[in-house]
């Protein structure tokens, strides 16, 4: 079976480059690491 993830974040701090958005990037890898598509 194959799953399709899509992941939205929303971050005015994160886009205002106050910080890194970190939170996006550990969700993908999880998923990732499940073998979905992201």
């Amino acid at each position: 079976m194959e799953i399709n993830v899509g992941i939205i974040t929303i971050s005015d701090r994160a886009s205002g480059g106050q910080y890194e958005d970190l939170g996006g990037p550990a969700v993908k890898a999880a998923a990732e690491k499940r073998g979905w598509d992201v």
